[in-house]
């Protein structure tokens, strides 16, 4: 967590002075250094694990190509080159920031579900119980689209990406929301383990995207 918050303070850094240059050229390092730390402290390391982040790779890469070639899932939107590496007009990277984020939203949602359920008696965590697994879809779903929303005009400003008339479109929020859906309906299927390194990570990278939107 120190180790990620440093790395996210250091590009807050570089961008306040103006060496945004510097840091588009290092954003794909951070972001495979940020799976790499997840991999990392991850509590359980299995072909369960390895089959959800293949899984979220490859439906977040192929829904993001369809979305640049139709613009009927997100909108009309291009890549720019900060990411790096491009298959089909999408960075490879763009499908390692799906399994982040959604493995991420996911273990938070389940964070929240076992904070609200040590509130409840004895006589009521059973009836609770039973929406566990709805909530952590639901729930992990939204907070997917809240980081994608809070992402967005940072992502545009440091030029991770473009929308068509300078407009992000509702139907982008949409979507991550039902891609989101899909995967962390997946994300309980496989019953992932909690993850305290990926709520740190997350609540990082949300801030940081809010700064950097907030910044002249």
């Amino acid at each position: 967590t120190i180790l990620a918050l440093v790395m996210h303070l250091a590009g807050l850094a570089g961008i306040f002075f103006g060496m945004q240059d510097i840091f588009e050229k290092l954003t794909p390092f951070n972001l495979v250094v940020m799976l790499l730390l997840i991999l990392y402290t991850m509590p359980e390391k299995n072909a369960r694990v390895l089959a959800f982040f293949m899984l979220a790779f490859l439906i977040g890469l192929f829904t993001e190509m369809a979305g640049v070639h139709t613009g009927v899932l997100f909108g009309n939107y291009t890549y720019g080159n900060a990411m790096g590496l491009k298959l089909n007009g999408v960075p490879l990277l763009i499908g390692i920031n799906w399994c982040i984020v959604v493995y991420a939203s996911g273990m938070l949602a389940m964070y929240i579900r076992n904070l609200l359920a040590r509130h409840f008696l004895p006589s009521g965590r059973a009836a609770f119980s039973r929406w566990f697994g709805i909530s952590t879809v639901l729930d992990g779903a939204l907070i997917a689209t809240l980081f994608d929303w809070i992402m967005e005009p940072a992502a545009i400003k440091l030029g991770f990406w473009k929308w068509e008339g300078g407009h992000i479109p509702p139907l982008n929020y949409l979507t991550w929301f039902l891609v989101s859906l899909l995967l962390l309906a997946l994300f309980r299927v496989f019953r992932l383990k909690y993850h305290p390194f990926a709520v740190n990570l997350l609540i990082i990278q949300a801030l940081f995207f809010a700064l950097v939107s907030l910044m002249g």
